[in-house]
């Protein structure tokens, strides 16, 4: 005997029933996610992923992101990320204090961030003809004055200053690759000030004579 076929089901209601099956896997998730556990994840963004935020943003960003639960985790993210590098240790902070949570490591990893970003900014400067043109021509006493100068006027960092006291203990001709050697640990390659401080300093010569003090014989 032919065993007696089921009811037919048609495609449409097999549609229906898978998608009700995905929102039910989808329901589960939002249950076992949390807006605090959002917020554990990109406090400790750095060490949960093996990632390091000063020479890794574009892989930590993402990962952070396949790894939030809410909308209200991703909302405060986004605004984070958005944000200047300067300030986002300062939102994190108010974030921690407002969930009572003593810890959070990515507010000394953006404060780290943005002072590395600061002395870079500096050495750049620093590093540039367009800032100190013509230093060829000055003596070693000179080029420390003006780099003396520079910090104490338009330099962000306190470590331009530390700089600047080590270039003026440092020996006239181990001065050019001690700021090479700053300025290559901060990512900066080209350094015109370097190069001047390895070049001897000019010779220390008279004034031309003036053309018209010069006596012509009768």
């Amino acid at each position: 005997m032919r065993a007696k076929a089921g009811p037919f089901v048609p495609i449409a209601a097999w549609a229906a029933i898978g998608a009700a099956l995905l929102a039910g896997v989808g329901a589960w998730k939002l249950a076992g996610s949390s807006y605090a556990a959002d917020v554990r994840t990109i406090f400790n963004a750095e060490q949960s992923s093996g990632l390091a935020i000063e020479k890794q943003m574009n892989r930590v960003t993402p990962w952070v992101r396949a790894h939030l639960t809410t909308p209200e985790g991703n909302e405060l993210f986004s605004a984070i990320a958005n944000a200047r590098v300067v300030d986002r240790a300062a939102q994190l902070r108010r974030e921690a204090t407002a969930r009572k949570m003593a810890v959070c490591p990515m507010v000394d990893a953006y404060e780290h961030l943005a002072a590395q970003n600061e002395y870079r900014a500096d050495l750049q400067k620093i590093c540039s003809p367009l800032t100190f043109p013509d230093p060829g021509e000055q003596d070693d006493d000179m080029r420390l004055a003006r780099l003396q100068a520079f910090v104490d006027t338009q330099a962000k960092s306190p470590r331009s200053r530390e700089l600047v006291d080590s270039l003026r203990n440092a020996a006239a001709g181990a001065r050019g690759k001690l700021l090479r050697t700053a300025a290559a640990e901060a990512d900066i390659y080209r350094c015109e000030m370097a190069r001047t401080f390895e070049s001897p300093p000019p010779e220390a010569i008279g004034p031309p004579p003036n053309p018209s003090s010069t006596t012509i014989p009768k």
